[in-house]
């Protein structure tokens, strides 16, 4: 009995569609949807840490159902699994959250399926989340997946003790470490793709997309975006609704 846990809810989906195609074996998926890149970690359990940042997704992924759930890992079957597979890109959110699982669950077989490049016959695939596979890519990333042995998992779990101790704002993918940064960390990333000419903020968030260094959703992104608006950094104009829309941002 094997259990798969992935960390974004496009990520379940494909792995419930590449089960239905038969394209990889039938098992049970645990979705842990939190983003532990974000926000206080001294107690993911706890409600109270965590709803600010569930509030703030509600308002820019504009998804409104998406839910804190307590205790995911405490669920009877997954106690009851032997052997776990923890599906990640090389991103923030699956990093912590990878890190987070593996210190729960050292005394488990685990295996970690790394979506992060893949070769076709004229070009190389490059991944960023979990999000941009199709459910034919899993069997490709199932095959070479590495079981963690006894000293990978005590690092791990080390890593995240660290990243609990130092509980800052915003963890980020440093090199190929996870960080513990300041809350402006990803500004000037985001800055680069700003102008002191109006251009479209639907624009913006898309360049910023594809800077290496931050490897964010674009929820994230607008919402830095406003945090510097209302600190005058950058100036966006546009109708109130929707926010994207037709909104113009410029630097100011």
């Amino acid at each position: 009995f094997m259990a798969h846990i992935c960390f974004e809810d496009i990520c379940y989906l494909l792995l419930k569609e590449a089960m239905k195609l038969k394209l990889i074996p039938h098992n049970k998926i645990v979705l842990f949807e939190d983003d532990l890149s974000i926000g206080n970690i001294f107690d993911v359990n706890n409600y109270e840490l965590r709803e600010n940042i569930f509030k703030i997704r509600n308002v820019f992924e504009n998804n409104p159902k998406l839910l804190f759930k307590p205790d995911l890992l405490e669920d009877r079957k997954l106690s009851k699994c032997r052997n776990i597979i923890i599906w990640c890109a090389n991103n923030p959110k699956d990093l912590c959250g990878v890190y987070y699982v593996v210190s729960k669950f050292q005394d488990k077989n685990i295996k970690i399926a790394l979506v992060d490049e893949k070769k076709t016959e004229d070009a190389l695939i490059r991944y960023s989340f979990t999000s941009e596979m199709s459910p034919e890519d899993f069997p490709f990333f199932l095959d070479k997946t590495l079981e963690i042995g006894f000293n990978e998992k005590l690092e791990f779990k080390n890593k995240w003790d660290v990243l609990v101790k130092e509980n800052s704002i915003f963890r980020a993918l440093v090199g190929n470490e996870i960080k513990s940064v300041e809350e402006t960390y990803f500004d000037k990333y985001i800055l680069r793709n700003i102008s002191d000419k109006w251009q479209p903020l639907i624009e913006v968030v898309a360049n910023c997309m594809f800077e290496d260094e931050m490897r964010v959703k674009d929820w994230f992104i607008l919402w830095r975006l406003e945090k510097m608006a209302s600190l005058k950094i950058v100036k966006i104009k546009g109708s109130k609704g929707d926010f994207y829309s037709d909104k113009e941002i410029r630097k100011v």
